[in-house]
């Protein structure tokens, strides 16, 4: 029952309730704590009741370190809401003692204000407790991560600007556990305030910033930015990041001798815009293969769902609507297996890579294409066209919407199955 007006009690805020209940019992607060579902203080901070909160503290000094079986402390709601630099609040709240105490996910009082863009609660917490902006979530999160992943540049700002004043700039460097940098999560969240302040003089200008750090997918920030890009604000974006040096993985880890012979031919004063003659080029089939030292993997990838596309689009056509000199083989077998005379099919031949060869191979077979039967064109169809859905589907693992990339993809496949 004492227990039951208590809690009433800090619902309403009715500090005379509190003062008579101690008056009868002194071990109120202690009993409160092993028996009430919910801490005392948590539900004053709730109810937004910051005197009562205020005259809570003072009788249970311990009271903000109880943990909710949500796993909530009081610090950490009165800093979602942005109570804690209240009056009369802050001094029982905020302090080394209690600000870095680590609830739900890890998360402490700071990572909660990142999150909801509490600009005030961030400077009150950090006045009190510098060191607080260092905190990392069970996640390996950072408050400037929470603030990018919930789109708060104001409390992200803030942070910068403390964590500049305090010494800590390398934060803007820390990963996740996924690897990823602020860097990486702005550029995939596209924002660009938050990237053009990461790149701002006091931070890319100074080399504090990694603009070229790799996640645990190996992927750099540009790698990030290209997989969404999506319209020609996005290639602004894209031109920012290469203007502070910003490049894919692949150019990352690329060493090439050139750049150190760029580098001695400057220390012997030789100049370095002399470009040595290029060879003539032998082997064009040579030249055109993909070479990770020169080409992107991003570019590939888009020439490479291009293509795919293509030979989806056109399989499926054909599947669908057969050429007439199939359709017209089909009736010619079917009449010739009626009257009982079956023409011999000639095996096909062995398998060609050879460009030359192949196209050989393939005018030979249109100028006798009466060898070829509608189950063969069927079969080479069919294997085309799964060939090219299952890059689609390889190369769109981890975009946007794959659970409905899928569903089209394979709903495709049925129809071409059921009109085939």
């Amino acid at each position: 029952m004492a227990n039951k007006e208590l809690v009433k009690a800090a619902h309403t805020g009715n500090i005379e309730v509190l003062h008579k209940m101690l008056q009868e019992n002194p071990l109120l607060l202690a009993e409160a704590t092993i028996s009430s579902p919910e801490p005392i203080l948590l539900v004053a901070t709730k109810a937004r009741k910051l005197n009562f909160v205020r005259e809570l503290i003072k009788h249970d000094p311990d009271a903000p370190r109880e943990l909710s079986n949500d796993g909530f402390r009081a610090m950490d709601v009165a800093s979602g809401i942005g109570d804690v630099n209240s009056e009369g609040t802050s001094q029982g709240y905020v302090g080394a003692a209690n600000c870095r105490l680590k609830g739900k996910d890890g998360r402490t009082a700071i990572h909660y204000a990142a999150a909801k863009g509490r600009v005030e609660v961030i400077h009150q917490l950090l006045e009190s407790c510098p060191d607080s902006v260092n905190d990392v979530t069970a996640f390996g999160e950072t408050a400037l991560h929470l603030a990018v992943k919930n789109h708060q540049f104001d409390a992200f700002r803030a942070l910068i600007q403390w964590a500049e004043r305090l010494g800590f700039e390398t934060i803007v460097n820390w990963p996740d556990h996924d690897g990823n940098t602020v860097l990486h999560l702005a550029a995939s969240r596209k924002q660009v305030e938050t990237i053009e302040l990461l790149l701002g003089k006091s931070n890319a200008g100074r080399g504090t910033l990694d603009v070229n750090a790799t996640n645990s997918k190996g992927l750099t920030p540009m790698d990030v930015l290209d997989i969404v890009i999506e319209s020609p604000e996005d290639v602004a974006l894209k031109e920012i990041l290469q203007r502070f040096g910003a490049v894919v993985a692949q150019d990352v880890r690329a060493v090439t001798p050139s750049s150190t012979s760029s580098r001695q031919r400057i220390a012997a004063g030789v100049p370095t815009n002399l470009e040595p003659p290029s060879e003539p080029i032998k082997n064009w089939f040579e030249y055109f293969k993909f070479k990770p030292s020169r080409d992107s993997p991003s570019d590939a990838r888009n020439v490479l769902l291009i293509v795919a596309a293509l030979i989806a689009t056109v399989t499926f056509q054909a599947g669908v609507n057969p050429p007439s000199s199939v359709l017209e083989t089909n009736t010619k077998s079917a009449a010739d297996t009626t009257s009982g005379n079956q023409t011999p099919l000639a095996p096909p031949p062995p398998p060609m890579f050879n460009p030359t060869i192949t196209s050989g191979v393939a005018t030979v077979f249109a100028i006798t294409g009466s060898g070829a039967t509608p189950y063969l064109f069927l079969f080479a169809n069919s294997l085309g066209f799964t060939a090219s859905l299952s890059i689609i589907i390889y190369l769109t693992g981890g975009f946007p919407f794959q659970r409905e990339l899928l569903i089209a993809i394979y709903a495709m496949m049925f129809t071409y199955g059921f009109f085939c």
